[in-house]
């Protein structure tokens, strides 16, 4: 009778932490990781003089061009149907020290399965802290497969821009594009620590990334000053 009652009680402690550790990972954003590839040929990104030409609003890639960003982590940026994570997109905020013309935003996003095709957008901050209204967004497609290093994606703003103020906080999101409903990619990290945000696509929620000891999102704005 004793062995019975000890038996029932550890089943129920283990069914306990169980759904504690399912609480515990529906409440933080889903992430990706890939083993490291030792025989991965790196690739420094060609710099051209147009772009070497512009000033950074915002950086935290490097320090070179083949140490861009740390390959193997990132947060998934995925379209409601992907198979493997379900709907998230990704939100970096920044603060320029200028005011100007966002003319080029480079990230490192890869691509994992689905149609490889997603939008990277400059976004306003809502006054509250996350993000706001879409300014303008640029569609890309045909990234590397995610863990490669160190190839970023170039969302073209135009020209002359998209205005943006000194002091002001906006937000640089990817997410699925219309037609690739089935996209599943990763945003690679950086080694700096800051706010990011994670939605489905309606409901922003910032986090603290210390909040869970891992990186956060790489990536560069740069344009025109007046």
């Amino acid at each position: 009778m004793v062995g019975k009652t000890l038996m029932r009680t550890l089943c129920c402690v283990l069914v306990l932490l169980l759904g504690c550790g399912m609480l515990m990972a529906q409440s933080r954003p889903k992430s990706f990781h890939v083993n490291p590839n030792p025989n991965r040929v790196i690739t420094p990104t060609p710099r051209s003089d147009s772009a070497a030409a512009q000033v950074t609003f915002f950086s935290n890639l490097g320090p070179t061009p083949d140490n861009n960003y740390y390959s193997l982590n990132g947060w998934v940026v995925a379209g409601p149907s992907d198979v493997t994570f379900g709907e998230q997109w990704v939100g970096m905020p920044f603060i320029p020290k200028q005011t100007g013309h966002v003319r080029q935003i480079k990230v490192p996003i890869g691509w994992i399965e689905g149609t490889n095709k997603f939008v990277v957008g400059l976004y306003s901050d809502n006054g509250a802290g996350t993000v706001g209204t879409l300014m303008k967004q640029a569609v890309l497609q045909n990234a590397p497969t995610f863990g490669d290093c160190c190839t970023l994606m170039t969302a073209n703003m135009g020209n002359p821009g998209v205005a943006i103020t000194a002091g002001t906080q906006y937000w640089v999101v990817a997410n699925h594009h219309p037609t690739a409903l089935d996209f599943g990619g990763a945003w690679a990290w950086t080694n700096l620590l800051q706010a990011f945000s994670i939605a489905d696509g309606t409901d922003w929620t910032t986090y603290n990334i210390g909040d869970f000891g891992l990186g956060n999102t790489a990536m560069s704005v740069s344009g025109t000053v007046p």
